[in-house]
C-alpha cells in the first residue's frame, strides 16, 4: 500500500467522534490542572462540539454508531433551517447551533429534554462558545 493511501483519513463515524471527544476531554482537563487554561478550554470546547454532533446524528433513526457521517454536516444546516428558520447559521463549529439543533430535533420528535436540562445545555454551550 502506498504512503498516500495509508495517510488518507478513514471515514468519520459517530463512534470515532465519541472516542475522540473523550480523549479531548481528558487532554483538556489535564491541561487546565497544569495551569494551561486557554488550551484546556479549547480542548473542552472541541469535546463538547463532537458530543453535540454525535447526539444530533444519533437522533436520526437510520444512523448507527458506525455510520459514516461525512455528509451529515450539510444536512444539519438544512435541518436547522427547517426547524428554526429564523436562527442564523454561523459555521459548523458553532456550539449554540448544535445545541439549538439538538433541542429542536428532540421537540419535533416529541421527546423534548426536560426544561432544566434544556436550559443548562443552552447556557453551558453558550459559555463554552464565549470562551
Amino acid at each position: 500500500m502506498t504512503l498516500r493511501l495509508r495517510l488518507q483519513p478513514l471515514p468519520e463515524t459517530i463512534q470515532e467522534f465519541e472516542f475522540a471527544a473523550e480523549e479531548r476531554y481528558w487532554t483538556g482537563l489535564d491541561l487546565m490542572t497544569r495551569g494551561e487554561g486557554t488550551a484546556g478550554i479549547d480542548f473542552m470546547g472541541y469535546a463538547a462540539e463532537m458530543l453535540l454532533k454525535s447526539s444530533c446524528f444519533l437522533l436520526d433513526k437510520s444512523t448507527t454508531p458506525t455510520f459514516p457521517i461525512g455528509t451529515q454536516s450539510g444536512q444539519a444546516k438544512l435541518a436547522l433551517s427547517i426547524f428554526l428558520p429564523g436562527r442564523p447559521f454561523k459555521n459548523y463549529h458553532d456550539l449554540a447551533f448544535r445545541a439549538d439543533l439538538l433541542i429542536e430535533k428532540r421537540r419535533q420528535e416529541a421527546r423534548p429534554l426536560p426544561p432544566n436540562v434544556e436550559l443548562a445545555l443552552a447556557q453551558r454551550t453558550q459559555r463554552l462558545a464565549d470562551n
